[in-house]
Parts: structure tokens; C-alpha cells; sequence
């Protein structure tokens, strides 16, 4: 959903995998869409994604990373999933420019 602009449903998608403060999550969503207005017209309209990996770590740290690509540079996303008993649970959701880190 990231790939294709729609912030607003992947955070709907993500948000049962969140515990922590719902007013973290509220501003998350907000931080994130302000800040994805500002990069659009640095770095161009979307244009797709790709799936770079998942990491495991066990059977309880989940790490998937995709990366938006955007006309004039990507976006690297990342979502770390933990999961302390039988549920896995969404620990970080972060996103950067930093192609390097690939």
C-alpha cells in the first residue's frame, strides 16, 4: 500500500499489530503524512516498490524492508514485528532516504 500512495490504508492494515499508546500511532500517521508531503516534491510521484528482504531473528524479531521508489530517489521502509508470545506485534514502523543502508 506504501508502493501505491496509500498511506491511510497501510497504517489501517498495521494498526492491529499495534500496542503501545494510541496517541503514538495517531502520531505517527500524522508525522508520516506531513513529512511524505514534503518529500513528493523532492523526489518525484511514486512509481512502485520492491521487497528487499525479511530478517529473522529466531522466532521472535521479524524485520521486512521494501523500498518505495519514487521518480528521482527510494525511500527505505522498514517494519520490525516482536513477538513475545503467540502474536507477533508491530514494534517499529521507520522509514529514510538512505540508500547506503541497503
Amino acid at each position: 500500500l506504501v508502493g501505491v500512495d496509500e498511506l491511510d490504508e497501510a497504517f489501517q492494515v498495521l494498526k492491529p499489530y499495534w500496542i503501545f499508546p494510541e496517541n503514538e500511532w495517531t502520531e505517527l500517521q500524522i508525522d508520516t503524512s506531513q513529512q511524505m508531503a514534503m518529500v513528493e516534491p523532492r523526489f518525484g510521484q511514486t512509481i512502485g516498490y520492491d521487497f528487499v528482504r525479511a530478517e529473522v531473528v529466531g522466532d521472535t524479531v521479524l524485520r521486512l524492508i521494501y523500498i518505495q521508489k519514487r521518480e528521482r530517489h527510494l525511500l527505505r521502509w522498514r517494519f520490525i514485528f516482536y513477538k513475545p508470545y503467540d502474536r507477533w506485534i508491530l514494534n517499529a514502523c521507520l522509514w529514510d532516504d538512505e540508500i547506503e543502508a541497503l
